[in-house]
């Protein structure tokens, strides 16, 4: 899948879910070169207008913070987020 039609899916299913939605990558790299790219095409931006993006941390003493806003944004407006 190119990524440009990745981000069309990822648009239109932040239109439909009303809750949150999680993306899954294999590795860190990928997912730093997806995020590059969906900044750099305005995917991310996109994204933003419907839900609150946010990324895995490396730390997984930050993953605690990661998901508490995750469900926060949830509970409020939507949030999409990637995991590896």
């Amino acid at each position: 899948m190119q990524l440009d039609e990745l981000g069309s899916v990822l648009c239109n299913l932040c239109r439909v879910v009303p809750g949150g939605v999680v993306c899954f990558f294999g590795s860190y790299a990928y997912a730093q070169h997806v995020t590059e790219y969906f900044e750099e095409t305005g995917v991310t931006a996109r994204l933003a207008e419907r839900k609150l993006v946010l990324h895995e941390p490396r730390a997984s003493t930050d993953l605690d913070a990661l998901w508490k806003s995750y469900a926060e944004a949830i509970a409020s407006v939507g949030a999409a987020d990637d995991v590896v």
